[in-house]
Order: C-alpha cells, then structure tokens, then sequence
C-alpha cells in the first residue's frame, strides 16, 4: 500500500527473465517475453541468481560464473508448516531446539553436506501471540531444521516425506507433543529445492551468502553494480548484510545511491516478482 503510495506500481505473475544491458547500462528488464525500459533497475533477487541468470556474461566480466559460483553460501532450511486439531498450552510463541552434538551438527550441515540422524529446530507457534491464526481450538505452528545447501547430494525429492516423518515423531514423543500426528489437518513442507525452484535461490541457500568474515559488511557485494553503474542490489546478500537490520540498511543505502544517481524527481519505480510463489 505504502509503496502505491509513493507511485510505485506492482505486477505479480511477472517473473523478470532479463535485465537488458546496452553499451554498459541496463535499459529495463524483460517480463514474459515483452520489454519494459527504466532508467535504473534494482534487483531484490537472490544476488547469484541475478548474476548467473538475469545477466548475459558479456555484461559482467568481474563477476563471472567461476567467480560467482566460488563464493560461499549458506546452509539451507527444511521447513514444516502445520495445522493442528488442538492446542499445544506448554509451547511458547518461539522456542529453540538444540541437538546434544551440536557442533558435530554444524559440521554435517556445512562441511559434510549430509542430512543427519538428529537435527536442531526453531518451533515457531504464533497462535500463543495471536489466536485468530488458527481456528478456534487449534494450533497453527511453523519449523525450521537447518540443512546442507544443494552442494551436497540429497536426493530431497526422496528424503523430504520421512524426514518430515522422524520431526514429527520427535515432537510427539521427545517432546511432548502429544497425537501430533493424529490431529494434523494441514502438513506443507518446503526443502531446499523449493528455495531454488520457487525462490530462485542459488544452490537452494536460504540465506544466500555466507555471513562469514571474508564476505560480511564492505565484502559483500555492493549496492551499486561495479559494472553497470544503473543497475543496483538490495537485500540480505549485499551489503551490510543478512537479517532484518542488515536488510532494512541495505535498503537504506542502495536508496541513497539511486536518488544521488537520478535524483528524487527522475525515480518513478515498478516492481515486479522475480519467482513466483
């Protein structure tokens, strides 16, 4: 609503499959095969996917697929979105749950690549905030279970049903849970290869680069293209940074170089979605 305000103008259903470059600068974007021109364009895409695949080679010769596929990047997420016959009381509204091996864990997820017997969570249970979330009764809940990006080789179109399995099983039985299963009326899951298919993330990484010292804050990628000076990038991968005040700065300052670059009376915006849900 905000950003209809501001005259932005959103299209949904609107993959963008190009940004177009000409004689060293983005002129607009195609969307569904028809070309849409702009004075600058701003990619909140996942920063390897708009290099890789939004921008021909010939348009960024620092940044090229060797180089961009060597960066590192983190770990994925399975994810488990729940509707439950009943109430859970005990659960509070966030709750962390930590594998005794835990850093063994960490080293299966990052370095091994392998989806492990035991896992750690994050059990997210917004009806204990807001109950209008769930049906009168009922539970709405939310998991979150670090794992290996898609550099490894799970075959996730096997191992997502009794992975999902072995997490409700530990729920209802470690703990405490109880019936879980018997009283879920709604179970999605979403694996990493969601993240790639329906959210364009390189490798299925749900956190795009990895925040480690080599490529946090100035390291990352910057908020203007070093090569196309009209083109720039927001969001967790650039700078400064992952969560919600790395983004929201990051938005900040990718703002301050399109107005210092056209001016507040030359920036009329549009978005468009880069994957659709």
């Amino acid at each position: 609503r905000v950003f209809a305000e501001l005259g932005g103008e959103i299209q949904t259903d609107a993959e963008v499959e190009e940004i177009v470059v000409e004689h060293g600068r983005t002129t607009g974007v195609m969307v569904n095969q028809k070309f849409y021109a702009a004075e600058a364009v701003v990619s909140n895409a996942d920063w390897a996917h708009t290099q890789l695949k939004l921008l021909k080679p010939e348009n960024r010769r620092k940044w090229t697929n060797r180089k961009v596929e060597r960066r590192d990047y983190a770990m994925s997420a399975f994810l488990l979105y729940l509707g439950v016959r009943r109430q859970y009381p005990q659960l509070l509204h966030h709750t962390l749950i930590l594998s005794e091996r835990y850093e063994e864990l960490v080293k299966d997820i990052f370095d091994r690549k392998i989806l492990a017997e035991d896992f750690s969570m994050y059990l997210h249970a917004p009806t204990r905030t807001d109950a209008t979330l769930a049906p009168p009764g009922c539970e709405s809940l939310y998991v979150l279970i670090p794992v290996p990006n898609l550099a490894g080789e799970i075959d996730w179109r096997r191992a997502a049903q009794p992975f999902a399995e072995r997490v409700l099983k530990f729920l209802e039985k470690d703990f405490g849970l109880e019936n879980l299963r018997q009283e879920l009326e709604v179970m999605e899951t979403f694996t990493p290869i969601d993240f790639k298919l329906r959210r364009n993330c390189h490798l299925g990484s749900a956190w795009g680069i990895e925040p480690k010292l080599t490529q946090t804050a100035y390291f990352r990628p910057h908020n203007r293209s070093e090569e196309i000076p009209n083109l720039y990038f927001v969001g967790a991968n650039t700078h400064p940074g992952a969560g919600v005040p790395g983004v929201l700065l990051s938005a900040e300052a990718t703002e301050k170089l399109v107005l210092a670059d056209l001016g507040e009376a030359g920036v009329r915006v549009a978005a468009f979605e880069t994957k659709l849900a």
